[in-house]
């Protein structure tokens, strides 16, 4: 995990030697790294819809890699299939640009898309109520497990205000940052918002300051996240620390789990 910087927009290890200034820069790390096969990453829920029993299997697409390769999470375990491969009883058939894949679980196809919730397949286990399902349901909405990109980076894809908004993980950033690029493209309203200097790896530059009134990540709601908007074009948001203090963070392996406080 990279370490916290306090006047930083971007972790030192998000920032290749050479790259531009600004933010953009740590940005650009966590998407350049890789020799063209880079995962599309989306945010991955844990909580089921009912509890997990052997005949209710969970089944979920977190990434996909061109039309060749896909991420999948089977009862919480990431999986990496190439199509052909199998799974868990899972066996991927299709993966189609757009974040969709096909997937044939005992003789039945299913198709799953990126920040979908899982599919459960198989019966409810006996004694199964509206309230188990409710609080599960509730779970859901507070846990993310992000598996690693290339470079060693975490991607999840998120909505701003209810447009979709791909982010970068990034536990140096000080805040929720996007380029003017995105603001516009997510109709925020931020060239009338207060300007604040702030410190990157490569100077210091003007920034404006911003609040995103709703914020999803996978099932995660947030609300009125601080944010700002850098003036150099980033290939990616970084999910920085005003939104990353609202969870707990734990690294298993290659695996991310962000859980909500």
């Amino acid at each position: 995990m990279p370490a916290r910087r306090s006047d930083g927009l971007a972790s030192r290890a998000a920032t290749p030697a050479g790259a531009g200034a600004g933010a953009g820069a740590g940005a650009g790390a966590g998407a350049g790294a890789g020799a063209g096969a880079v995962w599309r990453l989306a945010a991955v829920l844990t909580g089921l819809a009912l509890p997990a029993t052997a005949g209710a299997q969970q089944i979920s697409l977190s990434g996909t890699m061109g039309t060749r390769q896909a991420l999948l999470v089977i009862d919480g375990q990431p999986q990496a299939l190439a199509v052909g491969g199998r799974a868990g009883g899972v066996r991927l058939l299709k993966v189609e640009a757009g974040g969709t894949a096909e997937v044939e679980v005992g003789g039945q196809r299913l198709r799953l898309q990126l920040g979908q919730q899982p599919v459960a397949i198989g019966s409810a286990p006996a004694g199964a109520t509206q309230g188990d399902a409710a609080s599960a349901a509730t779970d859901a909405g507070r846990e993310l497990v992000l598996p690693q990109g290339a470079g060693g980076h975490y991607l999840v894809d998120g909505w701003v205000n209810g447009r979709r908004q791909a982010f970068i993980v990034d536990t140096g950033a000080t805040t929720v940052a996007l380029s003017a690029s995105m603001a516009d493209a997510l109709g925020l309203d931020w060239r009338s918002a207060p300007r604040t200097l702030s410190s990157t790896a490569n100077g210091t530059i003007a920034v404006a300051r911003i609040t995103i009134t709703a914020l999803r990540l996978g099932q995660v709601q947030l609300a009125n996240v601080a944010a700002v908007v850098v003036p150099q074009d980033m290939p990616h948001a970084l999910l920085g620390n005003s939104a990353l203090d609202r969870f707990t963070l734990q690294r298993t392996g290659d695996t991310l789990r962000l859980t909500r406080r």
